[in-house]
């Protein structure tokens, strides 16, 4: 499978932040090229021409790195798919090269994991706890992952806390592990009963893709390409309510992490992981929109790097037996409401090719365990014959054996056997329909 991709995966430890805005403040930058950039405001030399700046709501991520230590990540096997049938009822594997993982860096967890959430109840309302957990399934929609959100916050891996001042922020991917001090993971430093939907969902759907292991989008080591305008970018952060030192904008915006930590095959600026910026800050006029929703690199990429178990499918064709121009159609369904210990098997005669329906004596042998047979016969009257077998007692490793009556009615067992059944499993049906058994019409 061949990405396009976008977020990053990040293999130091991270945690990300969001500051709140306590209040607005307004700032003025000059749009002359000879500027120095100080508190939020740059002073140009030569002219007067300005533009201002509308700091409130500005909700930014910096990182952080808490000194954790985290165990070697256990080795991912992927399910091993099981053959199918072709359309002449010959076996095929198929190729399981799309759900390899070998570049999957050491900060995600592995597919199919389940991720304990808990939460701080004496910090957040039932109403924004409930929103936080709608939100953050969104992303086991397009990744194997799971949430499961407990009781007892002391016994989550991943502390969600909602303290006001503190930002809105989340460690990185399985650097959780590492928290043997009992800290908080996750924070929602702005969330109230009020705090708009839309908002809610997008900071949930950023922090829970930290989580997963993505890191912001635009330090990938492809979105080196941002024509940033450096004094504005400085004066634009250095005000209220980030207040950051050059270093820190040099840090949060400016930096790049090298290929050698991060897994990323392309820029996204849709992504969700991605930052704001207003178009001011750069030299041709980009713009990085407020992004709501997982984008489609975004979605592309959580499903490669969690992918699902390969979904089972049925198949189906006909059967030749090489005697008496013998046809056999065959369906193997799967269907999730079946009882996955048994396997269905419905033995009906079919209509040939002179418009008449095959009526002499036939029987399939299903191999059982102690070397007996399953036979299933075809009713004298012409209707279908279903029999339910234990899946803990059919041997899997013999096969379909295939007898009918010949000169005279003589009940004849068939040359012909069918490798098959290794195809299938609990909760399956196959359906065979004896269509033709004979190479002419008998007048």
């Amino acid at each position: 499978m061949k990405l396009q991709k976008i977020l990053s995966l990040l293999f130091v430890l991270t945690v990300i932040s969001f500051p709140v805005i306590a209040q607005k403040t307004v700032s003025t930058i000059n749009r002359d090229n000879q500027t120095s950039a100080i508190a939020g405001t740059i002073l140009a030399k030569d002219s007067n021409k300005t533009e201002t700046f509308n700091f409130s709501d500005i909700h930014m991520c910096f990182d952080q790195y808490p000194n954790v230590n985290i165990p070697q990540k256990p080795l991912y096997k992927p399910p091993v798919l099981p053959p199918r049938l072709n359309q002449n009822g010959e076996l095929y594997y198929p190729n399981t090269t799309e759900q390899a993982l070998s570049n999957v860096p050491t900060l995600c967890w592995n597919p199919g994991d389940i991720l304990t959430v808990g939460f701080y109840r004496n910090e957040g309302t039932d109403i924004v706890i409930n929103k936080v957990k709608k939100y953050a399934k969104e992303w086991e929609t397009v990744a194997n992952i799971k949430f499961l959100f407990v009781d007892d916050v002391n016994n989550a891996l991943i502390k969600c806390g909602f303290v006001k001042g503190h930002g809105s922020w989340s460690w990185i991917g399985r650097t959780a592990i590492g928290n043997i001090l009992k800290e908080r993971t996750m924070n929602f430093g702005w969330f109230d009963d009020n705090t708009p939907d839309v908002d809610v969902r997008r900071t949930v759907l950023h922090e829970f893709g930290h989580v997963l292991g993505f890191i912001h989008e635009h330090l990938s080591p492809l979105a080196n390409r941002i024509p940033w305008i450096k004094p504005k970018v400085y004066a634009y952060f250095a005000g209220p309510p980030n207040n950051w030192t050059r270093e820190q904008v040099d840090q949060y915006i400016f930096y790049k992490y090298s290929n050698s930590y991060v897994n990323s095959t392309s820029y996204d600026k849709t992504s969700i992981m991605h930052y704001f910026f207003p178009s001011s800050l750069t030299s041709d006029g980009s713009s990085f929109s407020q992004n709501d929703n997982l984008s489609t690199m975004d979605k592309i990429y959580a499903a490669y790097i969690y992918p699902f178990p390969p979904k089972i499918t049925g198949s189906s064709g006909t059967l030749h037996t090489g005697d008496d121009c013998d046809a056999i159609d065959f369906k193997l369904e799967f269907f999730p409401g079946l009882d996955s210990n048994f396997i269905e098997f419905i033995f009906q005669p079919g209509v040939d090719p002179w418009n008449e329906k095959v009526t002499w004596w036939k029987q399939i042998g299903i191999p059982m365990k102690g070397g007996i047979e399953a036979p299933i016969q075809l009713r004298p009257d012409g209707r279908s014959e279903l029999v339910r077998l234990p899946v803990n007692n059919i041997d899997f490793t013999r096969q379909i054996s295939f007898s009918k009556a010949k000169i005279l009615g003589l009940h004849t067992l068939l040359p012909f056997k069918w490798n098959a059944l290794s195809a299938m499993k609990g909760g399956c049906r196959l359906t065979l329909t004896w269509k033709q058994d004979r190479c002419q019409k008998i007048f």
